[in-house]
């Protein structure tokens, strides 16, 4: 029975999670008990109304499906809402239930629920190795949108004192930042993608409101040349995992390398101060400047992603 997902049903997701993403786990290290409090957070009642309000005047945030056998949850996915796509994540069956047409029940709700928004697209991300769901995703329909990488980095014992990459360029994100960043994106980004995933200022500076429902903290940097912002980078950390997590970098081609680097230093220094164990993040390769500044950093690619994409129509 296709259904949306409800509170009491954490504990069986959490399951789910750990049987159908163990390298995703391994990489994040997830913490269980914290993401139970996460999820009850999310439902909240005031929440939901929130939620519920939302929807109603057209501006849906999310909706989170599930399947289930003999009332016990067997397969989810969760669907976020773009500005002008869906994206889809968590897509998982529980591994003695698959190949019973659970997985195509999830896509086709969340594409029927995609063209309700009025979004024309649906996308999703999906591990280059992982055949099987590549096989399924292609056989509704989805295309190759960008190909991307997943990066780490572990804290070393011999980094240098932060006071010696200060930077009297680096700053706190302000709002005139926003336009002048987007144009940097838009730059690297290929014009198929910016059809389906458009660049947009709310993505650059993460609501403060969103964080503290998610149990997380985040803070944003940019590097200030004199002329304006020419790279970006923000830090998350969650209490439901031990890795931090980098945003994707936003760095002009014209910006110093040197002061690039003490830009996305100042990053790591404060998520390895706030306990992070890893720092992960996830680059399209479209966009050679943030991936190189990611690398010449210490970053390494541990895993190769694909986003696919379709229209909702």
């Amino acid at each position: 029975m296709l259904s949306d997902f409800r509170p009491a049903d954490t504990p069986r997701l959490v399951e789910l999670l750990q049987e159908n993403f163990p390298e995703e786990e391994e990489l994040y290290g997830m913490r269980p008990e914290a993401l139970v409090r996460i999820i009850h957070r999310i439902y909240r009642w005031d929440v939901r109304f929130a939620l519920v309000f939302m929807h109603t005047i057209g501006r849906p945030v999310f909706r989170f499906f599930t399947v289930e056998v003999d009332r016990r949850i067997v397969a989810t996915t969760l669907v976020s809402y773009g500005r002008r796509a869906s994206y889809l994540a968590m897509v998982m069956v529980d591994p003695a239930y698959r190949r019973r047409g659970y997985a195509r029940q999830l896509l086709h709700a969340s594409i029927d629920s995609t063209r309700r928004a009025r979004r024309p697209y649906v996308a999703l991300d999906v591990l280059e190795n992982n055949t099987t769901a590549r096989r399924l995703y292609e056989s509704e329909g989805f295309l190759p949108l960008r190909p991307m990488s997943i990066l780490v980095w572990t804290p070393q014992s011999d980094r240098r004192d932060p006071t010696a990459r200060a930077d009297p360029g680096i700053r706190p994100f302000r709002r005139s930042d926003a336009a002048p960043l987007v144009t940097i994106v838009n730059r690297s980004t290929p014009p198929e993608v910016a059809e389906v995933l458009p660049a947009s200022a709310r993505t650059l500076n993460p609501s403060g409101q969103l964080a503290a429902l998610l149990a997380s903290k985040t803070k944003v940097w940019v590097l200030d040349e004199g002329a304006g912002p020419v790279a970006l980078v923000f830090g998350t950390l969650s209490e439901g995992s031990d890795a931090g997590h980098l945003s994707n970098p936003i760095v002009a081609d014209t910006a110093n390398p040197v002061r690039v680097a003490a830009l996305l230093s100042t990053a790591l220094d404060w998520l390895t101060a706030g306990g992070a164990k890893r720092v992960v993040t996830q680059v399209p390769l479209s966009n050679r400047t943030g991936l190189a500044a990611l690398e010449g950093g210490g970053f390494q690619v541990v895993r190769e992603l694909r986003t696919l994409y379709r229209p909702a129509s």
